[in-house]
Order: structure tokens, then C-alpha cells, then sequence
């Protein structure tokens, strides 16, 4: 677990602060005590907004300088991925230690949310490798079970629930964010945001190329897709009776030749 060093922190304020207390140098007890909670359990995101919280109730440390190098250094520089502070020139210079602080909360927020995205990406992948195959055989036999007793009203279910899935697998509709999007299509795009978003977290904080490069690519890749109202419609066409699947048109295995070959219902007959 991440358990940083807090040596070259000044002696925390007692606990019990009052709102618009001075904190100049110091990090009150309850806020450092919650920020090393957080940051030791990798949650980064929940210490950003602990630190936001305070600062939105506490006036004098919205505005100390002092007071968000610490935090920056508390919870970015000490875990070790290379993140640059501002100097005390840049500060002279104008350069907020705040806004600071919220940017690197943002680009560390990216990088998590593209790591995530590469995970879910590799686990539908996966997924749809591994039980699609199963998928379909089970499909196949219900469709064959389904116009063995056409009156069956239970196997003509069972037939639609499997097509559903089938189809819905195979193509590429269980991603939500990108639905009938290939996944090998994906993932070349979430590396490269990778890639933007560690640059962007070690990078200077007067580099404001990083920043614009970092947001073009998360806009790329977190713009939900939207499927048009017409292709949406199309699998309530396909349904028959009662909202029956039609038998018709789906792709059955022959495991007699070992061929896939397209069926209508009228082959049957």
C-alpha cells in the first residue's frame, strides 16, 4: 500500500479548524488524514474532491499557495509517477498552485478512465472470443427444437432469447459507450490516450500542448457513439407473434458437412 513519507510536512493546525482559519504552511489533521486514506488505497479521484470540498468551505486556503503545493506534493509528487510541482519562480510568475492541483486531478482522472476503457475493451474482446462460438450452437439447437414444434411457445422463446444474445455479441453490442463498433478498432485509440494522458501527467505545467492533445484524444474515444433510430427498430422487425423471434434467416451450422449455410424458413418446409 502507498504510505507516503510526511517528514518534510510542516506540523498540522489541531484538529477543529474554523472555517477561513489561516492554514498558511500547514495541512489541517482531518483533511491530511482523509487525503493519506484515499491516496493509500489508490483512490486519487476521492482525494481531489476532499481537497475541493475543503477548499470550497475554507476561504484563506482557496487562496494560499502554500497550502495546494502541499497537497501536491501529498498526493502527486510522493506516488512516484514523475509529476512536476510548480517552482517558486512560476508561482512569482503568476502561475496558480490551485488551478494546478484541479489539472493534474483531471489528467490523473484521464489516465484512470483510459485504463479502465482498456480493460473493458480487452474483457468484451475476450468474452466474445471465448462464448460466441458456444453461443451460436446454442442458438442452432433451439432454432431446430423451435420448428421441430412450431406450437411451442417455449422453445420459440427460448430460440428468440439466444438469437437476441447471438446477435448481440457478435455484433458488438454489448460495448456501451461504442455499440457496433468493433473492439480491434477501439483499442488502438484508448492506447494512444494512454500514452497522451502519462505524458500529460508528468509533463510541465506551463506545457499546455499536453493538455490540448490529452482532451482532443479523450473526446475521440469518450464520445458516445449513437445508433440511428432506424438500425434500433430493426430487431423489433425481426420478431414475430407474440413477440416470437422469426425462425427465418439465421446462420445454422451444418454439422454434417461442416459448413455455415443461411436458413429461411422456407427451406424447412
Amino acid at each position: 500500500m502507498f504510505c507516503p513519507d510526511l517528514s518534510g510536512l510542516a506540523l498540522a493546525r489541531p484538529t477543529g479548524m474554523q472555517a477561513g482559519a489561516p492554514v498558511t504552511g500547514l495541512l489541517p489533521n482531518e483533511l491530511r488524514a482523509m487525503v493519506l486514506m484515499l491516496t493509500g488505497k489508490g483512490d486519487h479521484k476521492a482525494a481531489c474532491n476532499a481537497a475541493a470540498a475543503w477548499g470550497a468551505t475554507h476561504v484563506a486556503a482557496r487562496d494560499d499557495n502554500e497550502f495546494w503545493l502541499l497537497l501536491i506534493d501529498l498526493v502527486f509528487v510522493r506516488m512516484g509517477r514523475g509529476v512536476q510541482t510548480l517552482t517558486a519562480e512560476q508561482v512569482a510568475a503568476g502561475h496558480s498552485p490551485r488551478k494546478w492541483f484541479f489539472e493534474l486531478c483531471e489528467r490523473l482522472s484521464a489516465l484512470q478512465r483510459a485504463e479502465a476503457r482498456l480493460r473493458t475493451l480487452t474483457r468484451l474482446s475476450d468474452e466474445r472470443e471465448s462464448n460466441l462460438p458456444r453461443l451460436r450452437q446454442l442458438a442452432d439447437a433451439a432454432r431446430r427444437a423451435a420448428m421441430a414444434s412450431p406450437d411451442n411457445s417455449h422453445d420459440r422463446r427460448m430460440h428468440r432469447d439466444l438469437r437476441l444474445k447471438y446477435d448481440e455479441m457478435e455484433g458488438y453490442m454489448l460495448d456501451t459507450l461504442h455499440p457496433g463498433v468493433p473492439y480491434d478498432r477501439q483499442l488502438p485509440d484508448v492506447r494512444v490516450l494512454l500514452v497522451a494522458a502519462k505524458r500529460a501527467l508528468v509533463a510541465s505545467p506551463l506545457d499546455h500542448v499536453a493538455r490540448k492533445r490529452l482532451h482532443r484524444i479523450m473526446d475521440e474515444v469518450f464520445k458516445p457513439t449513437v445508433i440511428p433510430s432506424d438500425v434500433e427498430s430493426d430487431s423489433e422487425d425481426d420478431a414475430g407473434v407474440d413477440g416470437d423471434a422469426s425462425l427465418g434467416g439465421f446462420i445454422v451450422e451444418d454439422h454434417d458437412s461442416g459448413t455455415a449455410s443461411e436458413h429461411s424458413s422456407s427451406d424447412d418446409d
